[in-house]
C-alpha cells in the first residue's frame, strides 16, 4: 500500500515495476557519471558519445587528435574515455610538460591504459596523502632502478651477449630456405629478445620456449586493454579475469626462477641478480619486471 500511495496508483504490481526501474535507474546513472571537466582544462572534444565518451580514442586514435588539435586554438583538448578525463597534448612546450612535469604519474597513467587504475571520488581525494606518499615511494624507487638498469656497468656486461643475440638472428635467417621474413614477426621477436636481456633474466632470454610462454602472457596481458575496461574497470568484464590469470602465470614464472636461484646458490650477470642483491623482496621485484615488461611490449 505504501507503493501506491506514494505513486498515487491503485495497481501495486505497476507501483513496484516503475520503483525498481527508477531504483536501477539511479545505479546506472551513479555508476556511470562523469565527473566535472576542471574550468582550467582545454576545450573539450567535438566528438563525444553520451556516457561513452570519445569512441574515436580506441577506433580511430590519430585521425581523431588531428582533427581536434584543428578544432583547438591551442591544439591541446580534452574528452572523455568512459568516466576519466583525459587532455590530448600538441606543441614542443606540451611535450616538454608531458615529460618533465613531476606531478604526472607514469604507473598510474599507464594503469588506466589497461583497465587496472583505482576509481578516485572527489571527497576521497582529500584523504590521499598517506596512499599518494606510498605512490611516490614506488614511483621514486621503479625510476631509480630502470635508471640503473638502462646505463653503466650493468647495460655494458649484458651488451655481447646482445649482440651475440642479434648475430644468431642474422645467421639463422641467412640459413633460411625463404630469403624474406616478416619483421613484425621476426624483428617483434628479436625486440623482445633483447629486452628480456637488458631488463628480465637470461633464463628467460636465452630458453626459446620459456620465452616465447613469456611473450605470449604479456600478449595476452596487452589484449584485455578493452574499450569497456578502459573506460569502467569497476566492471567484471572477461578481459580482466583473463588478465589476472595471465598475470598469475607470470608471477610464478619469474618467482621460480627467483626461487631456483636462491636454492642452487646460483648468481647471473643480469638486472635480476641486481634487483635480487639490492635485497628487494620478490613482490617489488615482480612488479618492476612486470610494469617494465608491459611499457616495453605496449611501446614495441
Amino acid at each position: 500500500m505504501a507503493f501506491e500511495a506514494l505513486l498515487g496508483l491503485s495497481n501495486p504490481v505497476l507501483s513496484i515495476a516503475i520503483i525498481s526501474v527508477a531504483i536501477l535507474a539511479a545505479a546506472f546513472f551513479h555508476a556511470f557519471k562523469r565527473p566535472s571537466l576542471p574550468s582550467n582544462a582545454p576545450p573539450l572534444a567535438t566528438e563525444s558519445w553520451p556516457l561513452i565518451g570519445s569512441m574515436q580514442f580506441f577506433t580511430a586514435r590519430w585521425d581523431f587528435f588531428l582533427r581536434q588539435m584543428t578544432h583547438s586554438p591551442t591544439g591541446n583538448f580534452s574528452f572523455f574515455a568512459g568516466d576519466k578525463i583525459v587532455v590530448g597534448l600538441s606543441g614542443d612546450e606540451s611535450r616538454r610538460i608531458f615529460f618533465e612535469h613531476k606531478q604526472l604519474s607514469l604507473t598510474e597513467g599507464y594503469g588506466a591504459l589497461l583497465g587496472g587504475s583505482p576509481q578516485v571520488s572527489d571527497a576521497d581525494v582529500k584523504s590521499l596523502e598517506a596512499p599518494k606518499l606510498e605512490q611516490d615511494g614506488f614511483e621514486n624507487y621503479f625510476a631509480k632502478r630502470l635508471t640503473t638498469m638502462l646505463k653503466g656497468p650493468l647495460l655494458a656486461k649484458g651488451l655481447p651477449q646482445l649482440l651475440e643475440d642479434m648475430r644468431s638472428t642474422v645467421d639463422r635467417f641467412a640459413a633460411q630456405e625463404t630469403k624474406t621474413t616478416d619483421p613484425f614477426d621476426s624483428i617483434y621477436r628479436v625486440v623482445f629478445q633483447m629486452t628480456m636481456r637488458t631488463v628480465a633474466c637470461v633464463e628467460i632470454a636465452g630458453d626459446d620456449a620459456l620465452r616465447e610462454k613469456v611473450l605470449k602472457l604479456f600478449e595476452k596481458i596487452e589484449g584485455t586493454a578493452t574499450p569497456m575496461s578502459i573506460m569502467y574497470n569497476w566492471m567484471p568484464v572477461p578481459a580482466k579475469f583473463r588478465r589476472t590469470y595471465a598475470g598469475a602465470q607470470l608471477y610464478m614464472i619469474f618467482k621460480g626462477i627467483i626461487d631456483k636461484r636462491a636454492k642452487e646458490g646460483r648468481r647471473e650477470e643480469d638486472t635480476l641478480q641486481y634487483l635480487i642483491d639490492q635485497g628487494d623482496d620478490v613482490t617489488k621485484i615482480i612488479t618492476v619486471r612486470i610494469v617494465h615488461l608491459l611499457r616495453s611490449i605496449h611501446v614495441s
